[in-house]
């Protein structure tokens, strides 16, 4: 059975069960090629957004533009999960606040 949000299909990487609370999130460490490429996908998708947007022609499976914007979309998860995860906010703080010698 094929997931979808307002009879959209979403693509596999979004459908991965993830845990978003706060103090289960793990940090991402993000190189610089990752946070370009991140960075463009963002200005790409706000772009095709805006013209969706200005569209007359009424949201559907069959509208180009909202494709493209769910591919973006499915584009940036899949570079932000390929970053490995860095210490959480709870290490950072047992780091900084060990007994020092």
């Amino acid at each position: 059975m094929a997931t979808t949000i307002h009879g959209f299909p979403l693509p596999a990487a979004a459908v991965e069960k993830q845990d978003t609370s706060i103090a289960f999130r793990p940090n991402k460490r993000i190189s610089r090629h990752s946070r370009r490429a991140l960075r463009m996908l963002a200005h790409a998708i706000e772009y095709v957004a805006n013209e969706f947007l200005r569209d007359s022609i009424p949201p559907g499976p069959g509208n180009a533009r909202l494709r493209a914007v769910q591919l973006l979309m499915a584009a940036e998860r899949e570079v932000h999960a390929e970053c490995p995860d860095g210490p959480s906010f709870a290490d950072q703080c047992q780091w900084f606040f060990r007994p020092r010698a």
